[in-house]
């Protein structure tokens, strides 16, 4: 039975020693592979800090090293400290800290510069008032989500088994900022409990939440409720599909004007180019006409001849005024002689293809101008929906915040 030959370490150096060359260039191009990738890919800088829940009904203690919280309750069953836990990673807990190191700190990494690229080409709200709140106040309430949300992502939060002790482990870009985050993080959860699991406010807490809550809530829901009363939807992912849709058909009636506008703009300048070559009047020459002067002289002529016939019924030809007459109409004869007998005459007529393109030019020119009213029309009906669409997004921010 025949086996595969399979490759062993005297081949492979074999190999090596007769391409030595090729072997060292991919041995580089690996090593400078992985150097890139190293310095490209974000740093990740943790940090870890502890909370004892401590069994007793002695006051509530702060172990002095900054790694290290403690927090005493009346019993700490499974459940206590499950409920520790769960007001570290609670959403009020996580803006406080958010708020208190700054949603500018925790957001920020290496990658800045890419996501305010990114954030530039993105269509924005504007400066729209919702219930109040300017843009620049939602805009930092937003900031604070995200900023929290960053913190949720990275954050771990464990119980050290068999132990009454939670860990508390976060992330972060920048070395330092994950170490703060740990500690405020553990401050205000130490103030929460504390506040909680006091024995004569815990029950004032606890009502004075669920009335704040629920007030907020009502707010949220009238909110909304009336938003869509004044724009008439049904809801608001009814309403941003509408809008979307009519933003849609307008972009495609925008691509066909401009599609028109652009042809019209050819031809028009292909007529122009032909009406510039071409003359508007045509000149057309009529030969054997009798010549300017030699029609006068003629005509002056006659008028002596019949002169002459009208003198000769009252006097006879030795008057003077009959020989002043034969006398002229002999020099008229003479001249006649010398003069030319034919002239040629030019008229000129308009040319019947300029005229057909000069029509069609001012016909395509009114075609151009409507369609760039239409365009104008597009254009403010599109910034239009854009805005009503805008409105929309901070309308739904402000009432999912409320």
């Amino acid at each position: 039975m025949n086996s595969e030959p399979s490759l062993t370490l005297r081949d492979l150096l074999v190999a090596i020693r007769r391409r030595p060359g090729r072997f060292t260039l991919i041995l580089l191009a690996g090593l400078a592979a992985t150097a890139l990738f190293w310095k490209l890919s974000p740093r990740k800088y943790g940090s870890e800090g502890h909370i004892f829940v401590q069994l007793g009904r002695t006051g509530l203690t702060l172990d002095p090293s900054a790694a290290a919280r403690t927090v005493t309750v009346m019993d700490a069953p499974e459940r206590e400290i499950r409920s520790v836990m769960e007001i570290i990673k609670s959403r009020g807990v996580l803006l406080q800290v958010a708020e208190e190191i700054g949603p500018e700190e925790i957001l920020r990494n290496d990658f800045a510069f890419l996501t305010g690229w990114i954030g530039g080409i993105l269509p924005s709200g504007g400066g729209v008032e919702v219930d109040g709140l300017s843009a620049s106040e939602l805009e930092r309430l937003n900031q604070l989500e995200l900023a929290a949300k960053e913190i949720s992502e990275n954050l771990k939060v464990y119980l050290e088994k068999n132990t009454s002790v939670i860990s508390v482990y976060a992330k972060s870009h920048r070395s330092g900022l994950s170490q703060r985050i740990v500690n405020t993080l553990m401050e205000r959860t130490r103030e929460h409990h504390l506040q909680i699991h006091a024995a004569s406010s815990s029950r004032e807490f606890f009502a004075k939440e669920y009335a704040d809550q629920s007030l907020q809530l009502d707010d949220a829901i009238e909110a909304q409720r009336d938003f869509r009363n004044e724009n008439g939807y049904l809801s608001l992912e009814s309403a941003r599909m509408t809008l979307q849709g009519i933003i849609d058909r307008i972009e495609g009636q925008l691509v066909d004007v401009e599609v028109e506008l652009a042809n019209a703009d050819s031809q028009a300048t292909e007529l122009t180019e032909r009406l510039a070559a071409l003359e508007e009047f045509l000149e057309t020459p009529a030969g054997g006409l009798e010549s300017l002067s030699t029609e006068g002289a003629r005509a002056r002529y006659f008028d002596l001849q019949n002169e002459r016939a009208r003198l000769l019924a009252q006097y006879d030809e030795e008057h003077f005024r009959i020989r002043e007459i034969d006398r002229q109409l002999l020099e008229i004869s003479g001249e006649l002689e010398k003069l030319p007998k034919q002239r040629t005459q030019t008229s000129a007529v308009i040319n019947p293809v300029f005229e057909k393109i000069q029509t069609e030019l001012v016909s395509l020119q009114g075609r151009q101008s409507g369609l760039k009213q239409k365009r104008e029309s597009l254009l403010e009906k599109q910034a239009a929906a854009t805005g009503q669409l805008a409105e929309l997004n901070n309308e739904e921010l402000a009432s999912s915040q409320l």
